[in-house]
């Protein structure tokens, strides 16, 4: 299992392990290795939550209550590539406004009223986004005729278990909901979907807002991969994503073993573990994947994040 907090700032996590490459490989080796960092690897249950997030998105405007979703599963699952996926994959239409038909935001781990509104006019790309405390009931109103006058479909709602946090913000033995949520249901009552990704702490929102919870009663889930054929295919999936290194190494079965010890069978770990290696073979001056590379790029990418021995030695 991964072993980053599921509350992690995913995207200051990702910033501080680019910075790290930065620091040690060559530019060439880190443009091959990007490859397989933006790698969408379309498995079963990936393809499922794209199909219910775009059944939400179909429906954002077809009904007068729109249609809601829960995306739960483990940090390193997919959740977010998943989000910025389907964000990005949404094709253009005179319907809304370029780039705004699903846009995606990310709650912090205490989720104030003014940072989600915030957050939304950014994504928006509202000239004036800032809200402070004097102006955070204007903002959202604000951000509400925005969002219909772009005729955004869809709001997406990244790290959405912090809505469940204990931390303040809730009314004692309330299962009706703070102003945030209060925000989140209010916009779908103005005719956009929404789809709240997180941790299984997202589970809890029954007992934080139960309207909101009526309204995102559907679920899809994202998970680890157990050592099975899956496994298996997620790793030649991913084998087959890079143009400049030959991955075939990855795909033998003994490797394909080592690899889920390595990671839990987790999407993310996968993906660092692998991208470390090939930033150390390119370093290296050359083109296949070999142990020593998996060996090296375990203790530097994964070392502090998995409590297991190096699979492939010390």
């Amino acid at each position: 299992m991964f072993e980053l907090d599921a509350d992690i700032d995913t995207d200051e996590f990702e910033r501080k392990v680019a910075e790290r490459r930065q620091k040690t490989y060559s530019p060439d080796a880190i443009r091959r290795g990007s490859e397989i960092d933006v790698a969408i690897v379309l498995h079963g249950s990936f393809q499922a939550a794209l199909g219910a997030a775009d059944r939400v998105f179909q429906l954002g405007t077809a009904l007068s209550v729109p249609a809601g979703l829960r995306l739960i599963g483990p940090p390193g699952s997919g959740k977010t590539t998943l989000l910025r996926y389907y964000a990005d994959s949404v094709p253009r239409s005179a319907l809304f406004d370029r780039g705004l038909g699903a846009i995606r935001i990310r709650l912090r781990k205490r989720p104030s009223l003014g940072h989600t509104v915030e957050s939304v006019l950014r994504a928006l790309r509202h000239p004036f986004p800032k809200v402070s405390s004097q102006t955070v009931g204007m903002k959202r109103d604000i951000s509400i005729d925005a969002l219909k006058q772009r005729r955004t479909h869809l709001l997406l709602v990244d790290e959405a278990h912090n809505l469940c946090s204990r931390a303040g913000g809730w009314r004692a033995g309330s299962d009706e909901g703070n102003e945030t949520t209060e925000y989140l249901r209010e916009i779908m009552d103005a005719q956009i979907g929404l789809i709240l990704a997180g941790g299984t702490g997202l589970e809890q929102l029954q007992e934080r807002d139960k309207y909101l919870h009526s309204r995102c009663a559907a679920k899809a889930t994202l998970g680890d991969f157990a050592l099975d054929n899956a496994w298996a295919g997620i790793v030649h999936g991913l084998a087959g994503h890079n143009q400049h290194h030959c991955l075939k190494f990855l795909t033998d079965s003994r490797q394909i073993v080592l690899l889920h010890r390595a990671t839990r069978g987790n999407l993310r770990t996968l993906k660092m573990l692998v991208v470390e290696a090939i930033l150390i073979a390119a370093d290296s001056s050359r083109s296949d994947l070999c142990a020593a590379d998996l060996r090296s790029g375990f203790g530097l990418a994964l070392n502090g994040l998995v409590d297991i021995a190096n699979p492939w030695g010390a």
